[in-house]
């Protein structure tokens, strides 16, 4: 009987092993629920800056693995990019900043039309961002993009008629032909190693 609880927990150790990702000393989990919808953990990266500065480690979610980023960016389905800072360096106006510089990308240079839902990603991403921080980045069909921080919901975007165009553009910039980071985006749809 003694060996056979040892040999469960030896066996339940191992699937709690293979239940998460580690880049960096953080955690990723291998699923995410998403309104009750559970998405899984298609890849994951690492964000850095002129090669010597770590940002954050980034992962994406969807409801099922999929290695091609135009399928991904196209699709009106449940998303989740997790965002988790690793750099005391990051403030709030510089990761806005970042995001309307990848908008002027992947919009190429049209960033206009989408000027209502920048502010609004800019009111709420204005709290202090601090070491360790989660940020979940979700597209939900319903509700636009939503952005929650260590679990907490901050906001939606703009709710708009054109949703699905903004959540192109906005995903674009991690996946899209010109990604903000080219290893990164590797690491997210999962053909390479961080």
């Amino acid at each position: 009987m003694k060996n056979f609880l040892l040999l469960c927990i030896a066996m339940l150790s191992l699937n709690i092993s293979f239940s998460q990702t580690e880049i960096e000393s953080v955690i990723l989990p291998d699923t995410l629920v998403l309104n009750k919808d559970t998405l899984v953990l298609n890849g994951a990266g690492l964000r850095r800056k002129a090669m010597l500065f770590k940002i954050y480690v980034g992962g994406l979610y969807l409801e099922e693995k999929n290695t091609n980023a135009d399928s991904i960016i196209a699709a009106n389905e449940k998303m989740s990019l997790r965002l988790v800072i690793t750099s005391g360096r990051v403030s709030s106006g510089a990761l806005v900043n970042a995001m309307e510089e990848g908008f002027e990308i992947t919009t190429d240079g049209n960033v206009a039309q989408f000027r209502e839902q920048i502010e609004s990603l800019r009111s709420i991403l204005s709290d202090k961002i601090k070491y360790k921080d989660v940020f979940d980045v979700s597209y939900q069909k319903e509700g636009g993009v939503m952005i929650y921080k260590n679990s907490k919901l901050l906001g939606r975007v703009i709710n708009s008629s054109d949703n699905l165009n903004f959540k192109q553009k906005f995903f674009a910039i991690w996946l899209g032909e010109k990604p903000a980071d080219k290893k990164l985006k590797e690491g997210m749809l999962g053909i390479s190693e961080y």
